[in-house]
């Protein structure tokens, strides 16, 4: 890969990641067990939802799209069943035991915090006495306590379905997408796709099976998980049918029609907050925000690569993304309910624990990803699917 090119994806990930922390920053649904729900204001919502749901939507789908790009990179034009299997073998190291791991150590994290009565109501769907063994398996496998791990869970999926997604999509190009688009941004289709669509590509199906859980359960979770199987193979077809993954486009252009998705999101942020809601609306829109959004953060990072490719910052933080990722939550969780808790629980609080939270569950992150590396690099291998940087670093 074009060294250009490699450094993108790795700065591009990082800036994701920062971005994931304001989407679960989002608190206007923010619940304790002794309080109930917050009802905030008008304008705290619309800053929310138009940062979290609006500018920061597209990290996910971009991360799906670059883990597909990356996978079929690294096989070539052709997969064959050997290919598959070593495909496989690699993201049990690199996904299964991640996951894993960091889901065990959210409930080792909660069993701790549950035994004080000032971090009890922290934590409101998990109660540590009376949770037999299915339960936990159940937390362990399919709701793990550092919720992110979703990503992760949906990614193996993809993978057990890749050499489908390949030949579909080396072989029918745009069609291929084009059916899969329709089946995320149809609410129709998905509606009823079922456990037909879980017992294909989902390994929500084996984990339910492996945790004694109705898989039903699981069926809501797939509009999240067609849309991120779209994303996937999108990112197939860039690698495969040679898209162009750095800009040619002059960079006044871009940065036009980014101000014209920011007003867009706007937009649909006002209408999202209508009531009644405009539901098929607010859905269509999104589609489109989203599909733009991606597009353009993905090509307007070649607009000021200069200056973010010699930034020492980021150089040095860049490849510690996989671990923020791993570690903010549910530490952001505990830090956002943290500041509503204690600072009165007002639209002023919550707008702060919104703003300060995922910075200070990132910053915190990063420490701690660098600490473990230091002190214990071969347990951080494991635990990122052995993404350590080049050479261990000393934390400070």
């Amino acid at each position: 890969m074009d060294i250009r090119l490699s450094r993108k994806i790795r700065n591009i990930s990082f800036l994701l990641i920062l971005m994931v922390a304001f989407i679960h920053g989002y608190n206007e649904n923010l619940h304790f067990a002794d309080q109930g729900n917050f009802a905030p204001a008008y304008w705290l919502s619309f800053i929310e939802r138009f940062i979290s749901d609006g500018i920061c939507r597209i990290a996910v789908p971009l991360f799906f799209v670059i883990s597909g790009y990356l996978a079929c990179e690294s096989i070539g034009k052709s997969l064959n069943f050997h290919q598959y299997l070593t495909l496989l073998r690699k993201r049990i190291y690199s996904l299964l035991f991640p996951y894993l791991l960091v889901s065990a150590l959210g409930i080792a994290l909660v069993v701790f915090l549950q035994l004080f009565p000032i971090s009890r109501p922290f934590f409101n769907n998990y109660s540590v006495s009376g949770s037999g063994l299915q339960k936990w398996l159940n937390v362990l496998l399919l709701n793990p306590v550092p919720f992110q791990l979703w990503f992760i869970r949906f990614l193996m999926g993809y993978f057990i379905a890749f050499p489908v997604l390949f030949y579909s999509i080396r072989y029918l190009r745009e069609i291929a997408v084009i059916a899969l688009f329709f089946c995320w941004a149809n609410p129709d289709v998905y509606h009823h796709v079922g456990l037909a669509k879980i017992s294909f590509f989902s390994i929500s199906f084996l984990f339910s099976l492996l945790s004694g859980t109705d898989p039903a359960l699981y069926i809501p979770t797939q509009k999240n998980e067609l849309e991120g199987l779209f994303f996937f193979a999108l990112g197939i077809y860039a690698s495969l049918h040679r898209i162009p993954m750095l800009s040619r486009i002059p960079a006044y252009l871009l940065w036009a029609a980014a101000l014209g998705w920011i007003l867009w999101i706007a937009y649909r942020t006002a209408i999202s907050l209508d009531i009644p809601p405009r539901h098929n609306e607010v859905h269509y829109h999104l589609i489109g925000i989203t599909i733009t959004g991606t597009s353009l953060f993905w090509y307007l990072y070649d607009s000021v690569s200069e200056r973010l490719d010699v930034w020492p910052w980021l150089n040095r933080n860049a490849p510690y993304a996989f671990g923020i990722f791993l570690f903010h939550e549910p530490m952001l969780t505990i830090m956002k309910k943290g500041i509503v808790r204690f600072s009165g629980g007002g639209d002023f609080s919550l707008l702060t624990s919104f703003l300060f939270s995922p910075v200070l569950a990132i910053i915190l992150s990063l420490y701690l990803s660098k600490w473990t590396l230091s002190k214990f690099p071969a347990f951080y291998n494991l635990i990122t699917g052995n993404r350590k940087p080049a050479s261990p670093p000393v934390a400070t």
